[in-house]
């Protein structure tokens, strides 16, 4: 069977048992941060992903890292994963749950690249643009990325915005090249 499908088949359950128990947003935080942990742990990533550590071992150390700090439905949802050998697909599912999740809230994911580093005030005005003119809310991630020059590139799903000096450029190239 295909990761994805797998990955989605659990993330729609889990979905599901969340919008049931009216506990969608308990469960999307508690997801992003394992999802964070995931990122930048590599022990973490490498614990899920041995199939050599044995189930009682994992579970162990999910109890010792996450006691108290989870909603009892996502440390069940864990205990679920490791029962039937699918820890591996952890991060794709939780993936999957947040674009559920997002998808049900209204919400859109947002990359805001700048060529400097903007204050949070600044970012929450392009997220009140974005409501404005697709009536979702933005959830936005930035980076910095001092090739661009100046100026910023907007992601929006597949779409981009590419306001940067350095694309400005990159066109002028491309239309000077065109010529010839």
């Amino acid at each position: 069977m295909n990761d994805s499908i797998i990955a989605r088949r659990y993330a729609k359950a889990l979905f599901k048992l969340g919008l049931e128990k009216k506990n969608l947003e308990a469960y999307t935080a508690n997801l992003k941060r394992i999802q964070q942990i995931i990122k930048q742990d590599e022990d973490f990533r490498f614990l899920i992903d041995n199939p050599v550590i044995a189930a009682s071992k994992k579970k162990s150390i999910f109890k010792s890292l996450f006691e108290g700090k989870l909603h009892d439905d996502i440390t069940g949802f864990f205990n679920l994963l490791i029962e039937k050998g699918r820890e591996e697909y952890l991060a794709e599912i939780i993936r999957a749950f947040i674009g559920f999740y997002q998808h049900y809230a209204n919400i859109q994911k947002v990359e805001f690249t700048s060529a400097i580093e903007f204050d949070q005030a600044f970012i929450q005005k392009i997220g009140d643009l974005l409501k404005e003119k697709t009536g979702k809310t933005s959830e936005i991630e930035t980076y910095t990325d001092q090739k661009l020059i100046g100026g910023f590139v907007l992601r929006i799903g597949d779409q981009q915005l590419d306001n940067s000096v350095s694309g400005q450029l990159r066109a002028i190239k491309n239309q000077l090249s065109n010529k010839n």
